[in-house]
């Protein structure tokens, strides 16, 4: 009896944890929806206050860009890189830098739940400049001519955006108007990985916890 009430004990606990990693599983495009009470700026538009999604183009493959759309209809296509913010949220959100004479403020990051590492976006330069000299702090930034790429709107078009959008260079607008070049950009790039890093820890402390339940199982079976 002791042994029976042991084992579904150890099943029980064994099936909570991994139903706990089982939670940090993501979409493959990370799709989320936030609503705005209030116009906001993303690099080359500003937003209508509204509900919108926010997803990776080509269904996760392309983690440097990421599409906004209002109902099917997608908005814009954006350069980003990752961005860390040292925490692992429970539901989605974006981080602002505000644009100053009473424009709408920037969205800097969004921030998908269960993962520290966000997608932070990049300007076209002249508004990065603007940006950067508002809020006194760095803005990422990119070439004014990607601007175009960024507002396509036929399917077509934002298809070569995301491919454009790949290979665009990326620098550090700053306050003072100068452009820094992102130190070892390559190396930014290995947070990626980041968000299996949580299930990862999840499902190993599951195959402790199994084990050890296990051994204490087999030793009440010896006992008796």
């Amino acid at each position: 009896m002791k042994r029976t009430l042991l084992m579904m004990t150890v099943l029980a606990s064994a099936a909570a944890v991994l139903h706990a990693s089982a939670a940090y599983a993501q979409p493959a495009d990370q799709r989320t929806f936030l609503t705005f009470s209030a116009p906001v700026e993303l690099p080359g538009r500003v937003l209508p206050a509204g509900r919108y999604e926010f997803r990776l183009a080509d269904d996760g493959e392309t983690l440097d860009v990421v599409q906004v759309l209002k109902g099917n209809d997608v908005v814009g296509t954006y350069l980003t890189i990752p961005t860390d913010s040292l925490k692992f949220p429970d539901k989605p959100y974006v981080t602002f830098e505000q644009s100053g004479n009473g424009a709408a403020p920037a969205i800097r990051a969004w921030f998908y739940p269960g993962d520290s590492v966000g997608r932070e976006f990049v300007y076209p330069r002249q508004r990065a400049v603007a940006i950067a000299r508002a809020a006194q702090q760095p803005v990422k930034t990119t070439t004014d001519d990607m601007a175009a790429q960024m507002n396509a709107e036929e399917p077509a078009a934002q298809r070569q955006a995301v491919a454009a959008l790949k290979d665009a260079p990326v620098q550090v607008a700053t306050p003072n108007g100068e452009d820094v070049e992102v130190v070892d950009f390559e190396l930014i790039q290995m947070p990626k990985t980041a968000s299996t890093l949580p299930a990862a820890l999840v499902s190993g402390l599951a195959l402790i916890l199994l084990g050890v339940a296990v051994g204490r199982v087999g030793r009440v079976a010896l006992a008796s």
